[in-house]
């Protein structure tokens, strides 16, 4: 069974949720909303990434069941999954958001990463009004894992399991996408550009 084959897709544009720099901006909120490629709203990201290094990120997905994204070894991939970093939650009672090694394409190749490299902070899997929503705090660049560059493009992959599911199994909807990343800046109300005055 596969996990996170990689679609050839057209990336969609990501909508901030903060609209001009006349407004605060408190980037230990999430900045900006993707909608996932030909998902028809089915998973959706909320996101920002940190000036300290960090992708603090929000997996919804409708209905229960796993979800994730993936960092593929190649941003220039066509067939993605094998040598990919994931982050993946799931839900049930022994709900957990780990980072596994995709090492092919099998389910038995899907592997959480030993202990020392389960550095994920802020994690948490929860059940909200029929959909799952998975959230983490992941380090940018770590060693011995492909890296995320805070500042450029970036191809991730997603996918999502069977609904009702409490375990990791075939994905029912996965692709590919690309994410244009920058690192937030806290603005605050008193650092908003005032107004020039306009002449009656």
């Amino acid at each position: 069974m596969r996990l996170f084959t990689a679609l050839i897709l057209p990336g969609l544009l990501c909508h901030p949720n903060t609209a001009s720099t006349a407004q605060a901006v408190d980037c230990s909120e999430y900045q900006h909303t993707y909608e996932m490629p030909f998902s028809g709203g089915a998973v959706i990201m909320d996101y920002v990434v940190t000036a300290d290094g960090m992708l603090k990120a929000k997996l919804t997905r409708q209905g229960k069941g796993w979800v994730g994204m993936a960092v593929p070894s190649d941003p220039n991939c066509q067939i993605c999954m094998s040598g990919s970093d994931a982050i993946i939650g799931v839900p049930g009672e022994n709900a957990s958001v780990l980072k596994y090694d995709l090492n092919a394409y099998k389910l038995a190749d899907v592997i959480p990463m030993e202990d020392t490299r389960q550095t994920l902070m802020d994690t948490s899997i929860a059940e909200v009004d029929g959909t799952t929503v998975v959230t983490f705090t992941k380090l940018l660049v770590e060693e011995g894992e492909n890296p995320i560059d805070g500042n450029g493009p970036n191809t991730f992959l997603y996918a999502m399991g069977p609904e009702g599911g409490t375990e990791l199994a075939y994905h029912t909807l996965k692709g590919k996408y690309q994410l244009d990343l920058s690192p937030c800046r806290d603005i605050s109300e008193t650092e908003m550009p005032v107004p020039s005055p306009t002449a009656d």
